[in-house]
């Protein structure tokens, strides 16, 4: 079985425009190997895509572990010789979990399964930039993942998610994040969070410290917030994640429609998530329990903004009620005394 490192040629000679870079002798991970495991709902061609752009990569992986629901059929994918199914019950924050767990190599790449990587270097980058900073965790910038136009304007106003010129990415007192207001690719950003579609960790750090997830936002059907939980718990523990530039990948799932029970999902989660991350991570870092709690009601009342908005521009009440749902959920939870 192939033991990860470079690569030279596409298998079984597929191509989905990625141009295979010539080889540079003496790469700081040449023989790096390590497990890619993806968190996946079920075999769709948004899949195969993701394993072709990671069998293209010219540093290329040990083993693919893929983590399916219970009850979900695996398939036969391209290069199945390198592909093993696990099983998790739950949803995403456990798949990671039973990823992480099972993997055998020190290193790995955690994967959704609706991306896939545009460079064939970027892998080797994203590695090669954990290991030259002395992280544990690293993180790809993507555009996407922070808000332009009138959405900026809104998220940066309730303390949703700000941009900033510091190089140290934190969270705000109400739990929005900061972002590079211009993202630099030679920057040493420091971050505490960041999109989980795609994470490069060290496995030992990881299990030394037990950094596995929060499955406490795994309480309502989307887990909202959980990468963010996930990187910020490894850094609570001593550990050090960055935002690593060049390293482009496409996300495939961004053009998924929108439908009634989705937008439920997510803004019920927008509110009772938002409340558990702030609650377990956020709260606890003031002295003062006033400018914590005023700035995650300000929060709210921008999730609120959004949910109406959101309401309107798709023709259905669906993000106002998930919304509603999610406070009802935050306030029987502070009822039994979780507030604390």
């Amino acid at each position: 079985m192939y033991s990860g490192g470079r690569r030279e040629r596409l298998s079984g000679g597929e191509s989905s425009g990625i141009v295979m870079p010539p080889r540079r002798p003496g790469s700081l991970i040449e023989s790096l190997a390590y497990s890619a495991v993806v968190r996946s709902a079920g075999h769709s061609p948004l899949v195969d895509e993701l394993l072709l752009s990671l069998m293209q990569q010219s540093l290329t992986p040990a083993e693919i572990v893929i983590v399916l629901s219970h009850g979900t059929a695996p398939w036969h994918p391209p290069h199945s010789r390198l592909v093993r199914f696990e099983y998790a019950s739950g949803g995403m924050v456990a798949a990671r979990e039973m990823g992480i767990r099972v993997a055998q190599r020190r290193y790995l790449l955690l994967l959704d399964d609706d991306i896939a990587f545009r460079s064939a270097e970027a892998v080797e980058i994203l590695f090669a930039t954990m290991l030259r900073r002395a992280a544990q965790c690293a993180i790809p910038y993507h555009p996407d993942s922070y808000p332009r136009g009138m959405r900026q304007i809104l998220c940066a106003l309730f303390g949703m998610a700000v941009p900033t010129g510091d190089s140290r990415l934190g969270y705000t007192p109400g739990g929005g994040f900061y972002y590079p207001r211009r993202f630099s690719p030679e920057q040493p950003y420091e971050v505490e969070g960041g999109p989980g579609r795609c994470i490069a960790v060290d496995r030992d750090f990881l299990m030394r410290q037990q950094v596995l997830g929060d499955l406490d936002l795994e309480r309502v059907a989307y887990a909202q917030r959980d990468d963010g939980a996930f990187v910020l718990d490894a850094v609570r523990h001593g550990g050090k994640a960055i935002l690593v530039g060049n390293v482009p990948y496409t996300h495939l799932g961004a053009v998924r429609r929108l439908s009634p029970q989705r937008l439920h999902r997510f803004y019920e989660a927008e509110v009772f998530n938002n409340w558990v991350f702030w609650r377990k991570y956020i709260k606890g870092r003031y002295p003062s329990r006033a400018v914590p709690a005023l700035s995650f009601g300000w929060l709210l009342m921008g999730v609120l903004v959004f949910a109406v908005a959101s309401s309107v521009r798709h023709a259905t009440l669906s993000p106002l009620r998930g919304a509603t749902s999610g406070f009802i959920k935050m306030v029987q939870a502070c009822r039994r005394g979780e507030h604390a």
